[in-house]
Parts: C-alpha cells; sequence; structure tokens
C-alpha cells in the first residue's frame, strides 16, 4: 500500500516552480510562480507568493505591499501562474488593512 502512495502523492504534490524574488526598480519587485502539477491552483500559488513575497521584505526589516498583480487559472492548454509587483516599505508608512465589520 506505501509502495502505491508514495507515486499517487508525488503526482499530486505538483510542479510548482518560482522565479525568485527579481529586482525590478527601488525596494520593488518582481516573483512569478507556476504549477504545472495536475492539482494546481491559482489560488494555491497566489498565496504562495504573497507568504515568499511577505518573508523576502521582513527578511530586509521592511513590509510587503502589492502593486500589482496578474493570474492565469488552469484551463485547457494553460498552466496556473501567477505574477506580482511589489514593495518592500518601512512599517511605519504601510497602510493599514480596513476590517469589514
Amino acid at each position: 500500500m506505501k509502495t502505491f502512495l508514495f507515486p499517487v502523492l508525488l503526482i499530486l504534490s505538483g510542479c510548482a516552480t518560482s522565479s525568485g524574488v527579481m529586482p525590478s526598480g527601488k525596494d520593488t519587485y518582481i516573483l512569478l510562480k507556476r504549477d504545472a502539477g495536475i492539482a494546481g491552483s491559482l489560488g494555491a500559488l497566489k498565496v504562495d507568493a504573497y507568504r515568499e513575497a511577505t518573508q523576502f521584505c521582513e527578511s530586509k526589516g521592511k513590509a510587503f505591499q502589492v502593486i500589482s498583480s496578474n493570474g492565469t487559472p488552469r484551463a485547457v492548454g494553460n498552466i496556473p501562474e501567477i505574477e506580482i509587483q511589489f514593495a518592500c516599505i518601512d512599517s511605519a508608512t504601510s497602510v493599514p488593512v480596513q476590517q469589514s465589520k
């Protein structure tokens, strides 16, 4: 049974790839993530990309702020991918998120 589960889990885990964080200007960066696995979804990629970008900014002692994002959902002939452009800003200048009631 274990022999059967390993290949199934390997296939379902997907083939997510990341460009890594690439500079695109002063304190601005781009990150691209793709998932060619059969279970990859745009939502999961977005969460992973935001998490990676947040960790990158926090490692610099700064806060993560999205400038733009562009995603392609899974479709016939397309694999899901997300590209985010973001800035690492001083925590004191970050805009607080409004909580809905």
